[in-house]
């Protein structure tokens, strides 16, 4: 692909315009400031090839949580640190000086990228991949019709996740995508709110 450099920014606030949190429980842990590539610039064929990625459907969730109710399952949450950092970047890429952070004697040089960031169209796809590898050589498969509720196999994978990427396990869930999950596990009642 031909040499193009990405422009980026720093993210104080998500699309909402609410605060960039991390939650643990009900409590907010921490607010984030992001470096990210202002992606909306790159050309399809100059900056990037691929970017599909798999995601959770949003009606999905309601689902899947039905099912974790019914079953008295547990929903674990962790938070994988900055990570988009742990994909693969095979290509050449390039990114601008950040606006107020330029160098006055290499006013005019890019910086070349060592990992993905946040906001590259391609980002997400790469890590993706580089999760599914990892979950792949845990033995783990694609299966929709095996469920467990083993607190030991829990906490083994949560023990090999953090091995294998930097992660807080933040407990039992209470959020998902924003929003929260209000559970009574004594009458297998679960709702979001």
């Amino acid at each position: 692909m031909p040499f193009h450099a990405t422009a980026c920014h720093f993210m104080r606030r998500v699309l909402d315009g609410q605060p960039m949190v991390i939650w643990h429980g009900s409590n907010v842990e921490t607010y984030k400031a992001v470096l990210v590539a202002k992606g909306y610039k790159q050309r399809e064929g100059i900056d990037y090839e691929e970017t599909f990625s798999l995601v959770a459907m949003i009606n999905s969730i309601p689902i899947f949580l039905a099912i974790t109710a019914h079953y008295d399952y547990e929903i674990w949450q962790m938070d994988i640190e900055k990570a988009f950092l742990n994909g693969y970047l095979p290509e050449e890429l390039y990114m601008d000086q950040l606006e107020g952070f330029v160098s006055k004697t290499k006013s005019h040089k890019e910086c070349k990228l060592e990992k993905y960031i946040y906001g590259l169209k391609q980002a997400s796809r790469s890590w993706n991949h580089c999760f599914e590898e990892a979950i792949k050589s845990f033995d783990f498969s694609h299966n929709g019709d095996e469920f467990g509720n083993d607190i030991g196999i829990l906490s083994s994978v949560k023990m090999w996740l953090s091995k294998t990427f930097f992660m807080k396990d933040l407990g039992e869930a209470s959020y998902i995508l924003g929003i929260k999950i209000c559970r009574d596990r004594s009458r297998k009642l679960i709702g979001l709110s």
